[in-house]
């Protein structure tokens, strides 16, 4: 086992060159078009709009649609395609920082969660180009910026590229899986995401996820700490373009090696990587050429496709450019590598560390996990199945029986409960319409519309409201595990 995600080293900062704006016209800069095909060798899920459920209650989410098409967005795939070309380049981090506590060198990092913000110190250079002095005064920023487009004050750069949304090619199959749970990131974890020799202080790198050759980890249990979501399996097709206008040599090279990569390595894109999903391999299966000036000299003309022939070279090119113009990321470039090699003759076994392994060992530095921490203190019904050993003995075989016997009888046993919980009149933080039977000074009776009989007694939310007998008003029911009620609430 291992932590599903490690940092790729931030390295050497990118140089800051000036951004080409859109109304300027040079001919010694590159635009194109780039199609690509993915192909998923694990499930991948890509999220459409969904309706919102409480915190509490499991969620079903379908597969983004247009229509009743299945496609991964254009905004999607851009967005995990910049943090590969941010990673390969030294680029900026263009999420981070707070511009009210920014401080002239070492800018940070800022986390939230629902709780408080966690900062961590940057190397000098890595500042979002949104908040240098170099953007505001010369128009400088990073590779990343530059290609892909930045915010700074009222003033915006669409950047140079654009892509589509990516359509099947053949028809896969889709399938409703429940994930194991996972929760969002957790930067408040210092030993995980500050490095060791800084006590924790300054950030590690760029995260990214490992891949699991065997798919997603998946459950039978469905919680409020899990989902059910519509995977496309793996042997899916999609195609989508990528157009470019007006980059410079360096940065087109960048754009082609961060989607192709180079083998083993293979992309993760979608929701749920750090329990096994999202695994793609993207190849550039055309690539259109385009002279602006000839372009507009001549109708139809400007424009060169690349013989299918000869693609595979003009790629093997753009690899060897990368190297050698970006020679000075290499150590990022290793770490990414390593990270994201696919390789079934070694396939490797992500899992998040368990709950009480967190809460035993907060101050463990990411390096030092265990291979085992994913099954540390785990409740053995939580655990992955263990293949049965052959029965040696009748003795241990009616041991064996006995304990089989128990475990089907508590199945049944739980069964019986969701079915009661099921048939319940109400079901956890329901809301309903009560009727107000009495009123105090700080509390009111109410009568629940799905149980005769019975009153249950509600504090005020607003002393000063008029609350009458006889009206009706809005409550939420709680109930505890055993399906009593425990509270009535106001809305």
């Amino acid at each position: 086992m291992m932590n599903p995600y490690q940092f790729v080293p931030f390295g050497a900062p990118a140089e800051l060159k000036p951004v080409e704006t859109h109304e300027q016209f040079k001919g010694n800069l590159h635009t194109g078009t780039l199609t690509c095909r993915i192909t998923t060798l694990t499930e991948i899920f890509v999220s459409g709009q969904q309706e919102r459920v409480p915190r509490d209650q499991h969620q079903k989410l379908q597969f983004c649609r247009d229509g009743n098409l299945p496609i991964i967005p254009g905004s999607s795939l851009k967005g995990s395609i910049r943090n590969v070309f941010e990673a390969l380049s030294g680029s900026c981090l263009p999420l981070a920082g707070e511009p009210r506590r920014r401080r002239v060198r070492n800018d940070m990092l800022s986390y939230w969660d629902r709780k408080r913000q966690h900062d961590y110190d940057l190397p000098d250079g890595f500042a979002p180009c949104s908040m240098r002095r170099e953007f505001e005064k010369e128009k400088k920023a990073c590779p990343a910026c530059r290609t892909f487009g930045l915010l700074h004050s009222a003033s915006v750069h669409l950047g140079r590229v654009h892509f589509s949304d990516a359509r099947l090619l053949n028809s896969p199959e889709f399938r409703e899986i429940t994930l194991e749970p996972f929760g969002a990131p957790g930067p408040r974890h210092r030993a995980f995401y500050g490095t060791p020799d800084s006590r924790t202080k300054k950030a590690r790198g760029r995260k990214f996820y490992f891949h699991r050759i065997e798919g997603a980890r998946t459950t039978t249990s469905k919680s409020g700490q899990n989902k059910t979501v519509e995977a496309c399996l793996p042997d899916a097709a999609f195609e989508f373009t990528v157009e470019y206008e007006g980059l410079r040599e360096e940065d087109l090279t960048l754009l082609v090696f961060s989607l192709i990569l180079e083998e083993p390595m293979r992309h993760k894109i979608g929701m749920g990587k750090g329990v096994g999903m999202g695994s793609v391999k993207i190849e550039i299966t055309g690539w259109q050429k385009i002279n602006l000036a000839d372009r507009y000299r001549t109708i139809g003309g400007g424009m060169t496709s690349i013989p299918e022939a000869d693609l595979d070279m003009a790629l093997q090119h753009s690899r060897e450019n990368y190297h050698r113009q970006f020679a000075n990321c290499r150590a990022s470039f290793e770490a990414l590598r390593a990270i994201w090699t696919w390789d079934k003759a070694q396939p490797r076994d992500p899992q998040y560390p368990s709950y009480m392994w967190f809460k035993e060992n907060s101050q463990v530095p990411l390096e030092n996990v265990p291979e085992d921490a994913g099954q540390y203190k785990v409740r053995p019904h939580l655990q992955a199945p263990v293949r049965q050993q052959p029965r040696e003995s009748a003795p241990a075989a009616a041991q064996e029986d006995t304990a089989t016997l128990k475990r089907l009888q508590k199945q049944a046993e739980k069964q019986q409960q969701r079915e009661a919980l099921a048939e319940a009149p109400y079901q956890n933080r329901d809301v309903d319409k009560a009727t107000i039977i009495s009123v105090t000074d700080m509390t009111f009776e109410v009568s629940l519309p799905r149980i005769e009989g019975k009153t249950f007694e509600v504090k005020k939310k607003n002393p000063y409201r008029p609350y009458q007998a006889g009206a009706k008003i809005r409550v939420r029911v709680l109930l505890n595990a055993g399906g009593e009620i425990t509270r009535v609430e106001e809305v």
